[in-house]
């Protein structure tokens, strides 16, 4: 009888410590990262999205001890670089995205078939959040933002004003202002460029009259006197420019608002235990010292939104843009 107690008890000492060997092996995850990390970017070098992507990768590499290297692949209106990310790169955590939202919320809106939908990756970082600015050449003989509101109600046909595209974070800004004001956007003139820096000249040598940006994109041109910026659209003043009034402020309630944003997501499959430790290091970024100083250089706002939080400002966010869509001539 003894013996098959001690036999009973060595049994149920080896079945323990198999669990608890499991368990430790299963607690243990993989080295990572072990080499170099591609973060893909939409946008061309030099700009505030690149910018901010590049302060991220270089808090990251030292974080780390690997480097995160900057990728930057433009093109086809963002899809180029968020179809590489996010479908073709293998999904390993080697490959991260530097999110943002016109291959995400815009682009789904825009498109009835999109390349890229929100279910093909993994959001988990919101970084940074910079409001758009509505803004004239600072000889323009608009002084207020109610005064270009009130013309435009009038004058909607000939109304011009710049766009990097049909679902870019200028047709939806200037879209949501023109159906406020019981406009059709069609009946206005969109004049798509490249980017901010065709967008400007257009601007200043007076070929469009209307430019919606980002607050980081027109603060030194506001400063330098070239464009009189009209009104934030956001819920209080922006620091960086804490002169120009909100749109509310400015006479013009009601717009709900179109941001730009930066952030970081990763492939759906990419393994969790990468995922978790991208959201780590994001959250632990946004509050070093030497990362906050770069952003209010940049004049942008960190505003930091971490994992399913993120998602689902995303998706919200995208059905907002959907019932905007086709009153702005896009959602093809």
């Amino acid at each position: 009888m003894k013996t098959k107690k001690v036999f009973v008890a060595l049994v149920v000492s080896v079945f323990v410590a198999g669990i608890a060997g499991m368990c430790l092996v299963q607690a243990a995850e993989p080295a990572y990262p072990t080499k170099q990390v591609e973060l893909i970017q939409t946008a061309a070098p030099g700009g505030g999205q690149d910018a901010v992507s590049r302060a991220v990768a270089e808090y990251v590499t030292k974080k780390w001890g690997q480097p995160v290297v900057v990728v930057n692949k433009p093109g086809g209106g963002t899809v180029v670089g968020a179809h590489y990310a996010l479908k073709e790169a293998k999904p390993d955590g080697y490959t991260i995205f530097a999110e943002a939202q016109i291959p995400s919320s815009m682009m789904v809106a825009g498109m009835l078939n999109p390349p890229i939908k929100l279910e093909d990756r993994i959001f988990i970082a919101r970084v940074v959040l910079d409001p758009i600015c509505f803004a004239v050449n600072a000889d323009a003989p608009w002084k207020t933002f109610k005064e270009l509101s009130d013309w435009a109600k009038a004058h909607s046909k000939e109304l011009t004003w710049g766009s990097t595209g049909p679902f870019g974070t200028s047709a939806f800004g200037v879209g949501e202002w023109l159906v406020s004001l019981g406009l059709n956007p069609l009946d206005t003139r969109m004049v798509v460029s490249s980017g901010f820096a065709e967008t400007i000249p257009r601007l200043l040598g007076g070929h469009i009259m209307l430019a919606c940006q980002t607050v980081a994109e027109f603060y030194p041109l506001v400063k330098a006197g070239k464009v009189r910026a009209l009104a934030v659209v956001s819920e209080k003043r922006n620091t960086h420019l804490p002169e120009i009034p909100t749109a509310t402020e400015a006479g013009v309630p009601g717009l709900k608002g179109v941001n730009w944003w930066s952030g970081v997501s990763a492939a759906k499959g990419t393994p969790q235990y990468v995922v978790d430790k991208w959201a780590k290091v994001t959250e632990e970024m946004v509050k070093d010292p030497t990362f906050l100083e770069k952003m209010n250089n940049l004049h942008v706002t960190v505003s930091y939104v971490g994992l399913n939080a993120f998602r689902d400002a995303v998706y919200k966010e995208a059905e907002t843009y959907t019932m905007l869509a086709p009153k702005l001539g896009v959602r093809k």
